[in-house]
């Protein structure tokens, strides 16, 4: 789709994306003082949009960023994914709100705050790639900072590890914080088979995951629970099974940490939850 066809929702107008134009001197660009979340749709509808918006709103309270009452509205994606045309087939919705124009440094309360919306096509990965699973790699800079717990547009630190993570050869960089306790991986979150428990890493600085959160929810009717505990890098190695989930993937199993081969012994597992998460994710959204 060329971008002379593709139109994004600009504080609350509908605008061809070439004619979207946002300050120089806004926060987002400027410091990087700004949120973002990215939502997975089907056939129109934005899946888990609703934990999206409370997540977003929760961060953009924390930080002081005025939340637009328009965002709120289901309706304005619904009606950017039909102008774009992508009413049928998969697509990324992508939501950043910025503090704006506003002066001083800290964090100055904004009236005026910028927000976007973009609805693009998405090509899901294949059964294949599913099959195949992903490599895993430690990062080699740990980090602890609590604002890890939220999806601001400071991502540099994420997208440094994902491209350190490629380019040792691996899918996905596991991150951790600096007393050596796993948190989650560079996009995504991290959920671990050890025996009859599933486990999910407890530590500073980790982002709650919305595919994550539906899936405890959805188990959570079928009397399957996920528990939170700390996490190293050697228990991991022993997991039969090391999960990757987000927005967009879904539930990706990892094959390898590093040079170390895990259990094979997920294929029809990954393949039955994710597929039952997109039905859940139809149901309630």
């Amino acid at each position: 789709m060329s971008s002379k066809n593709t139109f994004v929702c600009l504080n609350g107008r509908l605008v061809p994306e070439e004619d979207a134009k946002v300050s120089v001197f806004d926060r987002g660009f400027v410091y990087g003082d700004g949120l973002f979340t990215t939502i997975r749709a089907e056939d129109g509808k934005p899946f888990f949009l609703e934990q999206h918006l409370k997540r977003l709103q929760e961060s953009s309270d924390f930080f002081g960023i005025s939340f637009p009452e328009p965002l709120k509205e289901k309706g304005i994606i619904e009606k950017l994914l039909e102008i774009n045309k992508l009413q049928q087939g998969h697509a990324s919705v992508k939501i950043i709100l910025t503090r704006g124009t506003v002066a001083g440094l800290g964090l100055p309360r904004c009236q005026i705050p910028t927000w976007l919306i973009t609805a693009r096509p998405y090509i899901p990965l294949s059964r294949e790639q599913y099959e195949k699973g992903w490599r895993l790699i430690p990062f080699c800079k740990p980090r602890s900072t609590p604002v890890a717990n939220h999806k601001t547009l400071n991502y540099l630190y994420n997208l440094w590890a994902r491209q350190w993570a490629i380019d040792s050869g691996a899918d996905e960089a596991i991150l951790t914080d600096i007393d050596g306790f796993i948190t989650e991986t560079a996009t995504g979150s991290i959920l671990i088979q050890a025996g009859k428990d599933w486990i999910t890493p407890e530590a500073q600085g980790i982002l709650p995951g919305i595919t994550l959160k539906m899936l405890r929810l959805m188990w959570k009717k079928n009397g399957k629970r996920i528990k939170e505990c700390k996490i190293t890098l050697e228990e991991i190695y022993k997991a039969d099974q090391v999960w990757i989930l987000n927005s967009m993937i879904g539930i990706m199993p990892a094959t390898h940490i590093g040079n170390y081969a895990l259990s094979q012994n997920f294929r029809s597992l990954v393949l039955k939850y994710r597929g039952e998460l997109w039905e859940y994710a139809k149901i309630v959204s």
